[in-house]
């Protein structure tokens, strides 16, 4: 069959096939003008043109759907279509898809194959219940990740621009990092004072005096330190190990009420590239900022020891900041006094040994040191001592440091507690308590140490025989030829501390 249009200006049929016509070359035209087109293939492709057409017009709509998409009143979503040149709110609720309208007469068509020649197609879309269910579900999906676009894109904090908070910084900044070391540093804060009191010092006379000028004077009566008079700042103890240093530091702890730092290699060092360097600059920020302040490092030959020698950089640009914190230009330690002891004093660097303004020796306490230091490490435990035996104790143990005196005494105070756990008999004194005997004492009870009630056994306190079988056992730790390198080391940087 043949479809015959003999007046191709009139009617919207003449359009469709002038417009197949000019998609099909095969079609033949009439003499008179008319087109002959075959009614199977312009129905099919009739058909295939109205679905493009109106899927087209379907992505257009869903398009401008999601481009309509804002976010008001308290974060609920409002959808615009544009009708007509002008924006319209959807009512809410109203989630279903829009779909487009054909066209009418009135309104004007659009250009399908947009050159001039051709004539504009108006269809309208037959429908198709399976392909209208896959579209409106696709037109779903694409408004929920519109929506979803549109609130990241929209939604902005309130505060953006503004500065960020301490909560909020980069954890990766340096501001944070270096809040992180200084936190570490709490644990080197001597949160109490010690025990240990000037008096409980045997001897080391001169040490104790430049300390107190160093740090406790000035404290307490910082107007005696005015113009031209300064306090030495930087102080460093050495000697054989057990002498004291740490002794001294805890006696000065304990005697003024400063900010007391108690450092050690281990608070200065991080296996982190450039961590060490920020720990040693923070720790003395931190003791500016409470001036005043001590700095007390021990085993400082461990931080500063010869740059020369040393093959590790990254030591060797910890002891550089080291060498700025305590003497660089930009650098004001007014109030902070820094003490350092060593048992190697010739491993330090020269640059750290020209900046301790007193190098002390803490020599091996003398007789009468000795014999001072027995009395104060026995203290009031129960003893049948006199005033000879203790000079005796004192002529016996030439050679021995105060840490050597002090196990001494308590090998001697845990002499009977030997006797009681070797006992197999025990009697009862007046008081209650278990006093270990012989099995023919009289009242003698016959039992362990293990079988007497907690805390029942009376303290039978120390014997002279203890403290001197103590001592005839003992040997000194301090090597004789280490005493010769001091005293040189001694003549040539430092003065005695006796």
């Amino acid at each position: 069959m043949v479809a015959t249009i003999k007046n191709p200006q009139k009617g919207k049929r003449h359009q469709v096939v002038g417009f197949v016509a000019a998609c099909v070359p095969s079609l033949k035209v009439d003499t008179d003008g008319a087109l002959g087109v075959e009614l199977k293939v312009f129905d099919y492709l009739a058909t295939k043109v109205q679905k493009w057409i109106a899927n087209k017009k379907e992505d257009e709509e869903l398009e401008k759907m999601v481009k309509g998409l804002v976010v008001q009143n308290g974060g609920k979503k409002k959808k615009e279509t544009k009708v007509a040149g002008k924006v319209q709110d959807k009512p809410k609720g109203d989630d279903k898809k829009e779909v487009p309208q054909p066209a009418t007469d009135k309104q004007s068509p659009k250009s399908l194959s947009g050159n001039g020649g051709v004539p504009d197609l108006i269809v309208t879309k037959k429908e198709d219940p399976k392909s209208d269910n896959v579209q409106k579900k696709e037109g779903k999906n694409a408004i929920s990740n519109g929506e979803k676009k549109d609130k990241k894109e929209i939604t902005k904090p309130a505060d953006e621009g503004k500065p960020k908070t301490e909560n909020e910084e980069d954890k990766h900044s340096r501001a944070t990092h270096d809040k992180q070391l200084d936190a570490s540093l709490d644990d080197t804060v001597q949160a109490f004072k010690p025990d240990t009191t000037w008096d409980m010092v045997a001897g080391l006379e001169n040490a104790k005096l430049q300390l107190q000028l160093a740090a406790e004077l000035p404290e307490k009566q910082p107007a005696l330190f005015q113009g031209r008079r300064k306090a030495a700042q930087f102080v460093l103890l050495y000697g054989p190990p057990g002498t004291g240093k740490g002794h001294l530091a805890k006696a000065l702890c304990n005697g003024v009420d400063s900010t007391f730092f108690m450092v050690s290699a281990s608070d200065m060092t991080s296996k982190w590239l450039g961590d060490s360097e920020r720990l040693v600059r923070l720790l003395f920020k931190r003791a500016r900022k409470n001036t005043p302040s001590i700095i007390f490092f021990d085993e400082i030959d461990a931080l500063c020891g010869s740059r020369e020698a040393e093959a590790d950089a990254l030591l060797a640009q910890m002891k550089t900041e080291f060498l700025v914190q305590m003497d660089g230009m930009n650098n004001d330690n007014s109030g902070v006094t820094v003490i350092a002891a060593t048992n190697l004093p010739w491993k330090l660097d020269p640059a750290f040994i020209r900046r301790f303004q007193k190098r002390i020796e803490i020599n091996l306490p003398d007789e009468s040191s000795r014999e001072k230091v027995f009395q104060i490490e026995i203290g009031e435990t129960q003893c049948n001592l006199t005033a000879e035996d203790y000079k005796e104790l004192g002529r016996k143990s030439a050679g021995f440091s105060g840490s050597d005196i002090k196990s001494t005494v308590q090998h001697a105070l845990n002499c009977p507690l030997a006797k009681i756990i070797h006992a197999t008999h025990f009697f009862i004194d007046d008081d209650g308590h278990y006093i270990p005997c012989d099995s023919t004492h009289e009242g003698a009870l016959m039992m362990s140490w293990r079988e007497v009630p907690r805390n029942m056994i009376k303290d039978v306190g120390m014997g002279r025989d203890d403290i001197f079988e103590s001592l005839r056992q003992s040997r000194s730790s301090v090597n004789p030829k280490d005493l010769e390198k001091y005293s040189e080391w001694t003549e040539m940087h430092g003065t005695s501390g006796a």
